[in-house]
């Protein structure tokens, strides 16, 4: 027994690290949905919101025999149940799915490199799911789901497999260039400002400098404030002090950023 009821129900769970980061704002997967559903109603016309799923399944490492738990396997069903759970909350007109992507494509990969995206004003007030494990769970998520035919996330695949459309490239520093290229032929990339508090304790925004000099879609940050325990006034934030904005890589000469924010 966990002493927080939530924990103790069935249905997925959100946690950084079980048994020792877990206490989180919400504490399973359907409170969290409901919380970004009642904002984005809230809040028509926003910026597609891109939500990274990772299935956690590594067993932690208990060399004083503390009798940490032992997390389930995500097998066929359990990665199943991801996609059910956030259907209980989304309706599929408010997500951005890889069906919606591969038309009548053949592959989700050729829909991605024929700019078949949706366009900024039809992706507005909508949530795209991506799928982080390249495990086991990965390869139970793609069976029997050509192209991801069905599904609802996205999956971190490569180059060349039918569903590629989204790369997860934790470091513009060392590969920016394999950022840009991967955004220029036309797929999504997700990419960090920071990791591990360690740039906003050393007030250090190189890396952040080099993720949104990249072209990554998606820049993922700690510190979207600064953090006062660290000493230091590091934040992150999208150049210009947007939410969003023209994509140094593959945005037309003709973008204006002003004209992105709703």
């Amino acid at each position: 027994m966990s002493g927080l009821p939530e924990l103790d129900e069935p249905g997925l769970k959100v946690l950084h690290v079980q048994d020792l980061d877990f206490e989180t704002h919400c504490l399973t997967f359907e409170i969290c949905l409901q919380q970004v559903k009642g904002w984005s109603d809230a809040n028509p016309r926003h910026l597609p919101i891109t939500i990274m799923i990772e299935a956690k399944e590594e067993v932690i490492p208990d060399p004083l025999d503390l009798g940490f738990v032992i997390p389930l396997e995500f097998g066929p069903e359990e990665v199943a149940d991801i996609d059910r759970e956030i259907l209980e909350v989304f309706p599929a007109a408010r997500l951005i799915r890889p069906d919606d992507v591969r038309g009548d494509y053949d592959t989700l990969e050729e829909a991605v490199l024929d700019g078949a995206w949706m366009t900024l004003a039809e992706a507005r007030s909508r949530v795209m799911f991506v799928f982080l494990n390249q495990s086991a769970a990965h390869d139970h998520y793609i069976d029997g789901h050509p192209s991801l035919r069905g599904r609802v996330m996205f999956t971190n695949s490569d180059e060349g497999d039918p569903e590629a459309a989204w790369f997860n490239l934790n470091s513009a520093l060392s590969d920016g260039e394999r950022i840009r290229e991967l955004v220029g032929a036309g797929y999504m990339v997700r990419t960090r400002a920071d990791a591990d508090t360690q740039q906003a304790r050393d007030d250090d925004y190189t890396l952040q400098e080099a993720a949104f000099a990249s072209g990554g879609q998606f820049v993922s940050t700690d510190c979207v404030v600064p953090v006062p325990e660290f000493g230091t006034d590091y934040f992150a934030e999208v150049p210009g002090g947007y939410v969003g904005r023209c994509n140094p890589i593959s945005a037309p000469a003709s973008c204006e950023s002003d004209l992105i924010r709703p």
